[in-house]
């Protein structure tokens, strides 16, 4: 997640930067951050996220930590935010797209099968019913925050499309496109 100097100058400016992969390696990042911060009185925060996805598990726990920290988070899209980089989003108070980055959700998929658990129909049952119970914890995340019925949800993540800014805010996935003449104070 970045050298620690630059990690501990960011935290200073209460910012929490989830770049990269969604992984372990996230999550612990994601604690730490969070944890300092709680240290200091969990201040408003700003959540930087550009990534491409992962885990759904990592993105499920970075989500849930997000959601427990206390202070306000504005979790901001810079360049996109794909797959769980899209749910992570969800968890902030506030969600908001720079002008040109973009959106992404879909559903659920695994490049890690076996032949092993192909073979297995009770490991493969685990498996898929494991993979739909990630789905509909992702469906009902994505329902609470844009508004929007499980159907749409669902033939929205069947699309597997890259959304613009304005797309992902008229679909409920950001609440502001970020002014880019906006100065900060």
């Amino acid at each position: 997640m970045g050298d620690k100097r630059i990690v501990k100058d960011l935290l200073r400016e209460r910012i929490v930067v989830l770049k990269g992969k969604v992984d372990g390696n996230m999550v612990m990042h994601t604690y730490r951050c969070l944890a300092i911060l709680e240290g200091q009185g969990s201040p408003d925060i700003e959540v930087r996220i550009f990534t491409d996805g992962g885990s759904v598990r990592a993105g499920l726990d970075i989500y849930d930590a997000i959601r427990r920290y206390k202070g306000k988070k504005t979790g901001v899209v810079y360049a996109y935010a794909r797959s769980m980089g899209a749910v992570i989003l969800q968890a902030c108070d506030e969600r908001v797209c720079l002008p040109h980055a973009s959106v992404l959700i879909h559903h659920v998929n695994t490049q890690s099968v076996s032949l092993d658990v192909l073979e297995d129909e009770e490991r493969f049952s685990n498996l898929r019913s494991s993979m739909w119970n990630d789905q509909k914890a992702i469906y009902a995340i994505l329902i609470e925050r844009t508004g929007k019925g499980e159907e749409e949800i669902r033939d929205t993540c069947k699309k597997d499309k890259d959304m613009t800014a304005t797309e992902a805010l008229a679909f409920g996935l950001i609440d502001r496109i970020e002014d880019p003449n906006h100065k900060a104070e």
